[in-house]
């Protein structure tokens, strides 16, 4: 990783909307039927339409690029996914088959043009803590090296691309229940910082923190760092 990936290198920070009451431990969500939850997270360059079987899921907008959809029901059970780019009328992706579990939680992350650029993440958290916040590393850049991020005090090392960490819990410091996490990002088994920045963190709440982009790209393609919600 060059220096001049620093300058490029952003933290954002994205609340997922949630349309039911919210996750519970082990993904469970709070109503029945044969339905899971996902959350569609676009990390390429192009803003894009998302698909299951056919049938549109994005249906008020595009997703545009470095945003996502927060999670929405979807049917449950072996499915596929296709994917267009916005105002596209051929898929640019046009097989990612996948298998959700009824009442659980999902993030789809795209991160390129074809079907190895895409990956699903389970969302199940972990149990409500009184002091701390859970937090988990994503590494949706397919052009980086594998990399080594620190969360505060806690170390995740030797994240390759399409990697999902396990949530690990973060203690919230301020008497007021909420606090701000400092997450800084090394290329693996280096010192030299590629880059740093800080997310709210709150008690009982978890957060994916997630690499995307190209390093030394820029615009769409730069190398950023985002937090969402789950």
């Amino acid at each position: 990783m060059n220096q001049k990936v620093n300058q490029y290198i952003l933290i954002v920070v994205m609340a997922a909307v949630v349309f039911f009451t919210g996750c519970k431990e082990n993904g469970d969500l709070m109503t029945g039927g044969k339905l899971s939850n996902l959350n569609i997270v676009n990390a390429a360059v192009d803003n894009l339409n998302v698909y299951q079987n056919g049938a549109r899921l994005n249906n008020l907008s595009v997703i545009g690029s470095g945003s996502q959809t927060g999670y929405t029901p979807i049917t449950a059970g072996s499915t596929n996914f296709e994917v267009k780019k916005a105002g596209a009328s051929d898929y640019l992706i046009g097989n990612f088959p996948a298998k959700l579990d009824t009442n659980h939680y999902y993030t789809l992350f795209i991160a390129g043009e074809t079907a190895d650029k895409l990956f699903i993440s389970n969302d199940a958290t972990p149990a409500d803590s009184t002091s701390s916040a859970a937090v988990r590393f994503v590494n949706a850049s397919p052009s980086s090296t594998n990399v080594d991020v620190t969360i505060d005090k806690l170390r995740f090392t030797n994240i390759a691309f399409k990697t999902v960490t396990p949530f690990r819990y973060d203690t919230v410091s301020t008497t007021a229940g909420a606090d701000s996490a400092l997450v800084t990002v090394y290329p693996h088994g280096s010192t030299t910082k590629l880059g740093s920045g800080k997310v709210p963190k709150n008690v009982n709440s978890a957060y994916t923190i997630y690499l995307q982009g190209v390093p030394g790209g820029a615009g769409s393609s730069a190398l950023v760092l985002k937090a969402s919600v789950n």
